[in-house]
């Protein structure tokens, strides 16, 4: 959601005002507590760049003493809260998520709290070590992944999930759509603002358009069990969340786009395999056509590979794109390869021969920057391994096809966050590392939940 940027700090601190009032009302319903934070998250996009003066969002510290930001450390209660109350009230039902996920995510986890340590020790100062340029944010994920777990326990609390999310994303689909037809689009558009491009998106924000993506697959798998009306309506809502994702203009988004579909082809039937091959040419001609228009009004890029190639047509990996990232991991490679500079902010005065950085272009680059080839190759784990378990879990003999479909959506929402984990900077952004949880959590919670209702439904 943008806002007037003059006014985001009254917005900010309203917001934690009435979250803190929420968690009061909710003392002993740790669901509904999380559910309120869930709430803010899917509303307020996760960065401004592109934003021209912005410098403040609902997730960054602001100029206070606070080491970290409001929300981070409203995380933190959550962590400590939902895990003492699901403990006292009732009987403990915490979901046995898959090893296969949490075996290397708890590892990355403790590698980066090590690290971090070591490095405080060192004389590291701790604003440093708890940057949101470093890894941070891979803490924090954690911390939520387990926080889902704990409370998203019977299907009853997974409706309710589900449903928060599929009215909020409606919900900001249709203000984005209104916005971008009658108000010019997301005033956080890095294209329009500093590349002067003339062309108008709906949200800048690669975020919001995964969870439009989440959104967008649940109407449409889910669509298959309603009738009449409510058949219309789950469609409607789909176009609309798509609309949005495309005239996001993103390269990555159509990328994402284009490994959501593979995987659905790969899982439909006959029928629907025919409808989706169609769809998707279709697809690929709207999507190149929309880019097209967006570079075609670029005054600094003339085509959609102007940043990835040389104005002849040749690849240099020293030069444009992926320069940043070849320079950051040979400036690593003289540090310590094994180990990177270190997983906090600022890690050398100058990462690349152009300019001063302390984050790469790339989830992978980043993470080599950081903690070099160790943390990279526990990274790697986590996220083929994630993708392996789904693929053979969803395989298994599933009586209940909902639960099915909403791992498969959230599922999906993890391909097509693919490409921005390959060539965008998710970890710096605190919103996208939390969406990266929830989309590691929630198959695991369906796969649980649906043995778990296959049985009851046996005994019966």
């Amino acid at each position: 959601m943008s806002i007037t940027y003059e006014y985001s700090s009254l917005v900010t601190t309203l917001s934690f005002v009435l979250l803190a009032l929420m968690s009061v009302r909710y003392s002993f319903q740790p669901q509904k507590a999380v559910f309120s934070y869930l709430f803010f998250l899917f509303i307020f996009t996760g960065s401004l760049y592109g934003a021209e003066g912005a410098n403040l969002t609902f997730y960054t510290r602001g100029t206070g003493l606070m080491p970290l930001s409001i929300i981070n450390i409203y995380l933190l209660f959550l962590f400590v809260y939902a895990g003492i109350a699901t403990r006292v009230i009732g009987p403990y039902k915490s979901i046995p998520a898959p090893k296969l996920v949490t075996v290397p995510l708890v590892l990355l986890t403790i590698l980066f709290i090590l690290y971090a340590g070591f490095g405080v020790l060192k004389g590291v100062a701790i604003e440093n070590v708890l940057s949101r340029r470093g890894l941070i944010t891979l803490l924090n994920m954690t911390i939520l992944y387990y926080t889902l777990k704990w409370v998203i326990d019977c299907d009853v609390n997974l409706d309710l999930f589900v449903k928060l999310l599929v009215s909020v994303a409606i919900a900001m689909a249709i203000y984005g759509l209104i916005r971008f037809l009658l108000f010019g689009g997301d005033p956080a558009n890095y294209y329009a603002n500093f590349e002067g491009s003339r062309s108008r998106l709906t949200f800048f924000d690669y975020g919001q358009s995964v969870l439009f993506l989440v959104t967008t697959i649940c109407l449409y798998l889910g669509s298959a069990y309603k009738k009449g009306f409510k058949k219309i309506v789950a469609y409607s809502g789909s176009g609309i969340l798509f609309v949005n994702i495309l005239f996001s203009f993103r390269r990555t988004a159509l990328l994402g786009l284009m490994f959501v579909v593979i995987w659905l082809f790969c899982i439909s039937s006959l029928r629907k395999k025919m409808a989706i091959a169609i769809l998707s040419l279709l697809l690929i001609a709207v999507s190149i056509n929309i880019l097209q228009t967006r570079f075609q009004n670029d005054k600094k890029k003339q085509s959609m590979t102007s940043d990835l190639v040389a104005n002849d047509g040749s690849f240099d990996v020293k030069k444009n794109r992926f320069g940043e990232i070849y320079h950051a991991v040979a400036k690593t490679n003289e540090i310590n390869p094994f180990f990177g500079a270190g997983p906090w902010g600022v890690n050398c005065p100058r990462i690349t021969p152009w300019k001063e950085t302390d984050f790469v272009h790339s989830s992978l680059g980043h993470m080599y920057v950081k903690m070099g080839l160790v943390g990279l190759l526990v990274y790697v784990w986590l996220l083929v391994s994630y993708v392996l378990w789904w693929v053979f879990a969803r395989r298994k003999k599933w009586k209940n096809e909902r639960m099915k479909i909403i791992g498969d959506a959230f599922f999906c929402g993890f391909l097509f966050e693919i490409p921005d984990l390959l060539f965008g900077t998710p970890f710096i952004i605190y919103r996208h590392t939390q969406i990266l949880a929830i989309l590691l959590v929630l198959p695991g919670i369906c796969q649980y939940l649906g043995n778990k209702l296959d049985a009851s439904v046996s005994a019966r």
